[in-house]
């Protein structure tokens, strides 16, 4: 199989999975916010619920406030008994149909409308809605009333017109109104009040008729529970004044959340298998928490939908992709084919091989041009035949040249030495000696030539027998002081460092970096220090160090040991470049450290390989 059959696979798949990724992608976009949707709109039906149950509350507790005004109640209470027992004939004062009255306005919102004394909470006369009696009103008289906790904590005033508490025995809201008898200072403990008690789930009912309206195909619940967790108001009634942790196990965690008075919203898996969410928003000034809940799984089922008919889509439309695809293949695989095999043919070296098409193929200008880059490789391989001789001819001469410059070099300052100190013996000797050591080593350079063949790096990799280079050492910072009487020259050696190096080569990079060290130095009198030892495991090291005016660390890092790149005025550059070959050669490393001033730096330091890495 070729490149192109199989890549073409690849492709095909990429793009189905892309496709299908961003089908999936705008489904979990529409499923989010279908859920987003749900959340605001539940959550804002149980703000409205709450605000709505508060509405209400306020609305009872003014009809209150004004029935608690009529002079009926002030006549009512005052014709009590002054032992404190009920009052005789209460429909003489027109109670009753007041009462009546009252109880057909608030629509089944109230349970019964109680008259008590200011003073102890003691009641005086009770009234409760009745079919059987007349107005509507069944009269209670001396009976004790179920609130009796509430009006006893709550000494009330006249500003105390609207004070409320649940009552937790019967479910229901006790609104509170004092009767104004008149004389009374204000701020002190009225004298008489009408209690109203409102029936809670009616309240909640009433204020969830206000929440009509939205999609009806997502099923809503809508209930209020107490600060105990019992359930006050619910859409189905089977479960009113039940336990909610208890009839419905699944809502615990909303329960909790309601009976800490918290608002929130949170989801829950209904007892019909679906997934519901539910948001929960306390009641300000009861103990109580409403909550609407409504189906996530209807609310989001048509996002489902549309996600799974995209899906459907875009493999369909992917399944036709490839087949149109796979038809234009098959026919051009043919045409590709060909040119494969050509170029296989060049590949295996025949260069000759050309590529014949029609004039109406479609694969005339790739043969065109295959043909063309043929002929252009013949050529460029041609011309980097060529090329790699002259550069294989142009390094080597640069590297001899550089080796012929050193000698040129050392010889140069020892004859401008000798017309200071040839009249001194030990001088004279000592010239003899570098004159000698010069004629071998450029004897050594001709026979280089004879030898072009012999690489650099071939040459260092060679198995060699231990040597010691302190001898080796010494002998170029001897030659070093002949050359130069006006420079401080010092060497830290020890007596013996062995190791397996070609000490010819290792000698030619001492030497490289002493020249450099005194060619930095120039004609201002410096000091130039060698030191050699062990470092580390099995390794040494040969450091050259001088007083010059030192290098760039950009120069440092990034020209130094480039060939051909010097910061001399003179020179080819090759020197350091030589000399990390040579280390590198022997399985070792050279370091540079630039510095400036009049103290000794590390022109190089090498660090060369004990001879089991040579």
């Amino acid at each position: 199989m070729n490149l192109r059959a199989k890549l073409f696979p690849a492709l095909v798949a990429a793009c189905v999975a892309l496709l299908v990724l961003l089908c999936l992608a705008q489904y979990r976009r529409s499923l989010r916010a279908a859920e987003e949707s749900l959340r605001a709109d539940t959550g804002w039906r149980a703000a409205r619920l709450a605000r709505g149950v508060e509405a209400e509350l306020r609305e009872r507790s003014d009809d209150l406030a004004r029935q608690a005004a009529a002079p009926t109640w002030g006549g009512l209470y005052r014709a009590t008994p002054a032992d404190g027992r009920p009052p005789p004939q209460l429909a003489t004062y027109g109670a009753r149909a007041l009462v009546g009255d009252f109880f057909a306005a608030q629509r089944g919102l109230c349970a019964a409308l109680t008259l008590v004394r200011g003073a102890d909470g003691k009641p005086l006369a009770r009234f409760e809605p009745s079919q059987s009696e007349a107005a509507g009103v069944r009269v209670v008289a001396g009976e004790l009333l179920p609130s009796r906790a509430v009006v006893d904590e709550q000494r009330l005033t006249p500003d105390q017109s609207k004070t409320r508490a649940t009552l937790a025995r019967t479910g229901s809201v006790a609104v509170v109104a004092p009767v104004p008898l008149g004389g009374e200072a204000e701020g002190t403990p009225t004298s008489a009040a009408l209690v109203a008690e409102l029936k809670t789930d009616a309240l909640v009912a009433r204020a969830a008729e206000r929440l009509a309206g939205g999609d009806a195909t997502i099923a809503r619940d809508a209930f209020a529970l107490d600060r105990a967790g019992r359930i006050l108001y619910h859409t189905n009634p089977a479960l009113k004044f039940q336990n909610a942790t208890g009839a419905t196990p699944q809502l615990a965690a909303v329960a909790a959340e309601m009976n800490a008075g918290r608002a929130g919203a949170r989801p829950f898996d209904g007892a019909d298998g679906a997934r519901w969410l539910a948001a929960y928003e306390p009641v300000r000034g009861l103990d109580l928490s409403v909550a609407v809940a409504a189906n996530e799984t209807a609310a989001t089922a048509g996002a489902r939908r549309a996600g799974r008919a995209y899906l459907a889509l875009a493999l369909l439309i992917a399944l036709a992709a490839v087949g149109l695809v796979l038809v234009r293949e098959r026919r051009a695989a043919r045409r590709i084919e060909r040119v494969a095999r050509a170029a296989q043919a060049v590949a295996a070296g025949n260069l000759d091989e050309r590529l014949e098409v029609g004039a109406h193929d479609r694969t005339r200008a790739i043969a065109e041009s295959f043909n063309l880059m043929t002929d252009r490789l013949r050529e460029h391989l041609h011309r980097e035949s060529e090329n790699r001789q002259f550069q294989a001819f142009m390094r080597l001469s640069a590297m001899l040249t550089h080796d012929l410059k050193n000698a040129i070099t050392g010889l140069s300052m020892l004859v401008s030495n000798m017309e200071r100190q040839f009249h001194r013996e030990e001088f004279r000797a000592d010239a003899v000696s570098s004159l000698r050591e010069a004629t071998d080593k450029l004897r050594a350079l001709v026979a280089r030539l004879n030898k072009p063949v012999e690489t650099l790096s071939g040459e260092y990799r060679r198995v060699l027998d231990p040597v010691d280079l302190v001898p080796v050492i010494r002998r170029v910072v001897e030659e070093a002081r002949v050359r130069s009487q006006f420079h401080e020259i010092e060497a830290r050696l020890p007596d013996s460092l062995e190791a397996a190096v070609d000490a010819d080569r290792v000698e030619r990079v001492v030497e490289n970096l002493v020249i450099n060290a005194l060619e930095a130095m120039g004609k201002n009198a410096g000091r130039l220090m060698v030191e050699a030892g062990r470092e580390g495991a099995g390794e040494i090291f040969i450091a050259v160090a001088d007083t010059g005016p030192g290098m760039s660390q950009e120069f440092v890092r990034a020209k130094l040991f480039q060939p051909f790149s010097t910061t001399k005025t003179q020179g080819l550059g090759l020197g350091l470049y030589t000399c990390r070959e040579v280390v590198e050669g022997h399985g070792g490393r050279i370091e540079v450290g630039a510095g400036r001033g009049r103290r000794p730096r590390a022109a190089a330091a090498a660090l060369l390989g004990s001879g089991s890495r040579a």
